[in-house]
């Protein structure tokens, strides 16, 4: 979990990462404005590297507070949601409506309940 100021974890950014905030500068200069289409971080090259690597390791000023009692589970791939989810007997998550299926086992189902 990470708490920053903005002004500091863009300054990490600019010396970081300096091809990703030259993007995110772009992006908050047409906010709001008929630009904001365009200027996405969909188009174009950018880094794949995570807020962990990419910026935290290399931080100034960083402080680590313990918290064990948050009980923090990292929510990154789908099979984690399995871990935090509660699944029926059947080890199905079943979001938003009810399933009757046939050997279907470690599954998540959605139902978006305005699209019925």
């Amino acid at each position: 979990m990470f708490v920053w100021k903005t002004k500091n974890i863009l300054a990490e950014f600019d010396r970081q990462m300096p091809e990703l905030a030259a993007q995110l500068k772009m992006i908050a200069a047409g906010w709001g404005t008929l630009k904001k289409q365009k200027s996405s971080l969909a188009s174009g090259h950018h880094p794949t590297q995570t807020i962990d690597y990419g910026i935290m390791e290399g931080a100034r000023q960083v402080v680590v507070i313990p918290a064990p009692e948050l009980d923090w589970k990292d929510v990154g791939t789908w099979d984690s949601l399995f871990e935090v989810i509660s699944s029926n007997k059947d080890g199905n998550i079943v979001i938003g409506g009810q399933h009757i299926g046939l050997d279907t086992r470690g599954s998540l189902i959605y139902m978006n309940q305005e699209h019925r």
